[in-house]
């Protein structure tokens, strides 16, 4: 068709916290509405270690949303820090759940 962009999905179910290796640097975009939720309600470091795969797997300059409502605005803050993070658009103030969207520096 002569379109630069892929004309496919591939869905996939992986662990959060232990993507693939082979999918670091690779994404331009990951869409998470109430995963982080899940994971966060999980305890035990898991929605830092996400978050820190998420990182892995985005390209420099790729663009993280996370629909939320449950992990709260510290610990969120904390896991999406300003040293590799860009906030695009904070969801704080959202009713129920917040639209969030970052750019990873």
């Amino acid at each position: 068709s002569g379109s630069k962009y892929v004309d496919t999905v591939e869905l996939s179910v992986e662990d959060a916290r232990a993507l693939p290796k082979e999918w670091e640097q690779s994404f331009d975009v990951i869409i998470e509405k109430g995963a982080l939720d899940a994971i966060y309600l999980s305890g035990d470091g898991n929605f830092e270690q996400s978050v820190k795969e998420f990182s892995r797997c985005l390209k420099s300059g790729g663009v993280c949303m996370s629909f939320s409502g449950v992990v709260p605005e510290e610990v969120r803050r904390d896991g999406f820090d300003g040293k590799k993070w860009k906030w695009l658009r904070d969801g704080s103030e959202d009713l129920k759940a917040g639209c969030f969207v970052l750019r990873k520096i």
